[in-house]
């Protein structure tokens, strides 16, 4: 066997048997409907101007890591559809919304939305 090779098996071996390596522990934070979620089925998730925002069969879901902000068509002006599909941000800081009726432009200043193909 090759001294490196060696070398490293030792080390890799060591650091399993032995502890050697820390391994960072892995949390994971569970959200349903309970904690604000509107519906527990999500077709698209992205990061858009420092949230998470979820898409899901009952409208979006704006998370700022403490509650849930949830756009829907009787409470966001422009919004086509409560199902949302996908939620994509572009290079020039838009978050566009597709939904099963249309594609949507998101409003920062109004925390509306724009509808397309009317």
């Amino acid at each position: 066997m090759k001294p490196f090779l060696k070398v490293i098996l030792n080390l890799v071996f060591m650091g399993k048997v032995l502890g050697g390596w820390a391994q960072s522990e892995i949390y994971f934070e569970h959200y349903s409907t309970d904690k604000g979620l509107s519906q527990g089925s999500g077709y698209s998730i992205t990061s858009y101007d420092d949230y998470l925002w979820f898409g899901t069969q009952d409208g979006i879901n704006r998370f700022d890591g403490y509650k849930m902000d949830v756009f829907k068509t009787r409470n966001s002006k422009g919004l086509k559809d409560n199902f949302i599909n996908s939620l994509r941000s572009d290079s020039q800081g838009n978050l566009w919304v597709g939904t099963v009726n249309g594609i949507c432009l998101y409003d920062k200043e109004t925390q509306g939305f724009k509808s397309f193909f009317d």
